[in-house]
């Protein structure tokens, strides 16, 4: 059975290490891709296109958050699902109305994490300016309504924990 899985939290939060850990342990759950109007990163898995460059037709689903494009391919998801796999899908919680509008059948996963630690990890990445921190920070400080299906607190330093609540969550649903 395949699945749907939409990740929603904080700059921070831990989604993507979470999301990569469940990835590794179940063979059939795929990350769809995100198009990101930013350069490549070691630390985040996209794939990194000019700003005039981004066709918001070319994308199943789109996002705009901090000065940047977010976008997701059909492909990436819909085809993916047709040929049995489950797909994870990191989205902003600005687009989780549009997409659960778009895919029915889908669960979300919310990560909550202290907004301390959330500065301190945007911090050590060293990836954003500190404008780009304060931003990050004061929506970290805004309430979700994301109406998830599980709410995953990844703060321990240990993010295998989170990964293996994430994973737990996923196995019982595909």
């Amino acid at each position: 059975m395949s699945a749907l899985f939409l990740v929603v939290g904080s700059s921070a939060s831990g989604k993507d290490t979470a999301i990569d850990y469940a990835i590794s342990k179940i063979s059939n759950l795929k990350k769809a891709k995100r198009h990101i109007t930013r350069e490549a990163s070691k630390t985040e898995d996209f794939v990194s296109i000019k700003k005039e460059d981004f066709k918001k037709e070319d994308y199943e689903i789109w996002w705009e958050l901090y000065g940047k494009f977010y976008g997701v391919k059909k492909e990436d998801v819909i085809f993916q699902l047709m040929n049995g796999l489950s797909i994870i899908l990191n989205i902003s919680r600005d687009a989780l109305l549009q997409a659960k509008k778009l895919w029915k059948e889908t669960y979300v996963v919310e990560f909550k994490v202290p907004v301390e630690i959330i500065k301190k990890r945007l911090i050590e990445r060293k990836r954003e300016k500190q404008k780009e921190i304060d931003e990050r920070i004061k929506r970290a400080m805004q309430e979700i309504d994301s109406n998830p299906d599980i709410i995953i607190d990844s703060s321990h330093p240990d993010a295998s924990i989170a990964g293996k609540k994430l994973t737990g969550f996923i196995k019982k649903r595909i």
